[in-house]
C-alpha cells in the first residue's frame, strides 16, 4: 500500500494529512529501510 500525494489547500488539511501518514506508517508491518553497510553509513554521517 502507498500513501498518496495530495494538494494541501489549507494548513489544517496539511496537518491532517501529515498525521494520517505518520499513523499509517506506524501500523505498516514492512517499513522501508536502507540496506547500508557500516562504511556507507559512516560516509553519510561525515558528509
Amino acid at each position: 500500500s502507498f500513501i498518496e500525494h495530495s494538494r494541501h489547500r489549507s494548513m489544517n488539511g496539511f496537518m491532517l494529512n501529515l498525521v494520517a501518514g505518520l499513523v499509517a506508517y506506524c501500523f505498516k508491518e514492512n517499513k522501508p529501510h536502507l540496506n547500508l553497510t557500516d562504511v556507507e553509513l559512516n560516509a553519510l554521517v561525515i558528509a
